[in-house]
């Protein structure tokens, strides 16, 4: 998402549990069904020797797929996928967060204030902008950066990571490989809903990996937009010096001076 640099990830994909839940489902499905269950295996040892070829050949081909259904399913996570048929989750988010936000700005100064405001964030930190809880997360740290410090946070970010302390950086890389590992083991699970049309058990365990997936998916985006403001609201001054938009008696970033960091980031375009 926002980290840079290498994240390994190559052939050890079958060496995850959701690799090897999908090698049993489709050794299964083209060893012992084929051959009308394991009693029969035995006996015909051939069928061993193919099956097993044809396991490896389907897993590698399987590691290949996963690997362009992690970019769907993250793209399924963040909402820029099939967004006509979720465009009525998003008006349902939207007017729930208008009707939290309204509560909240009405009873600012009382005690039910906090109640709604809490309300209000845990469909959005900001207005709602995607259909999904993880695109809107992502999407809040630049409508809250740009709304306390007038930084264009897409421009800005790849200058700042050049300026972030080595330790920061590990904790974004952590955030980012929990994202990845999180929408391999989701594509995994629906990867294995193909063996499991011969297995019908793998079903409950595809679906149990998906929950588990998302789940992990989400707190992988929590982390990585909290710590992506952190480094904004510490670093962001640093930056505009290095570009020469901030006086060195400045101490924070104000949006005149976050304007002029966008300018000149730009190249004044």
């Amino acid at each position: 998402m926002w980290a840079y640099g290498e994240h390994p990830r190559a052939w050890r994909d079958l060496g995850t549990p959701e690799a090897l839940l999908w090698t049993a489902g489709a050794l299964y499905a083209i060893g012992v069904r084929r051959h009308g269950g394991w009693q029969h295996l035995p006996h015909e040892p051939a069928a061993w020797i193919r099956a097993a070829v044809l396991t490896a050949g389907a897993a590698t081909a399987a590691v290949l797929a996963r690997r362009i259904l992690s970019r769907y399913v993250a793209d399924l996570f963040l909402g820029r996928r099939h967004q006509a048929l979720l465009r009525p989750w998003f008006h349902r988010r939207l007017r729930r967060w208008e009707e939290a936000d309204r509560l909240a700005v009405a009873h600012a100064h009382d005690a039910a204030g906090p109640r709604h405001a809490a309300a209000r964030n845990r469909v959005a930190l900001a207005r709602p902008r995607s259909a999904t809880w993880m695109g809107d997360r992502l999407q809040a740290v630049e409508s809250r950066v740009r709304a306390e410090y007038g930084l264009d946070l897409p421009s800005a970010w790849p200058r700042l990571w050049l300026l972030l302390p080595a330790p920061d950086r590990d904790d974004l890389r952590a955030a980012d490989r929990a994202w990845l590992d999180a929408t391999d083991s989701a594509s995994w699970a629906l990867l294995s809903l193909v063996p499991a049309l011969a297995w019908y058990p793998l079903t409950a365990l595809s679906l149990l990996t998906w929950l588990g997936a998302l789940l992990r998916a989400r707190a992988a985006v929590e982390a990585a937009a909290d710590l992506v403001e952190a480094a904004v609201d510490l670093h962001g001054q640093a930056l505009a010096r290095r570009l020469g938009a901030a006086p060195a008696e400045e101490v924070q970033v104000t949006p005149a001076i976050g304007r002029e960091v966008n300018s000149r980031l730009r190249k004044g375009g």
